[in-house]
């Protein structure tokens, strides 16, 4: 964990306190665990997370290319949904 403190910018017993529910990270520091971890807010919240928000992570973390080839295909099997349901 003194790595996961390190990359967030805080000390050891910090992090320490959140796991231990002792305490919650501030605004601030919540958004720099959740880039960090590449997680959501739900899930760093709430210890879950949908099979979206999984994907969601997954994609955010592929190269700037590959997330717009999933984005075009989104966006196609949408319109694709939409113009069945018209």
């Amino acid at each position: 964990m003194t790595k996961l403190a390190q990359l967030v910018g805080i000390s050891q017993a910090q992090i320490s306190y959140y796991e231990r529910d002792l305490q919650s990270p501030g605004f601030d520091v919540m958004m720099k665990l959740i880039k960090v971890l590449e997680t959501t807010p739900e899930y760093l919240a709430f210890g879950e997370s949908s099979e979206l928000d999984e994907a969601i992570a997954k994609v955010k973390s592929l190269p700037e290319k590959e997330q717009s080839l999933v984005l075009q295909f989104l966006n196609w099997r949408i319109a694709l949904e939409t113009s069945h349901t018209n």
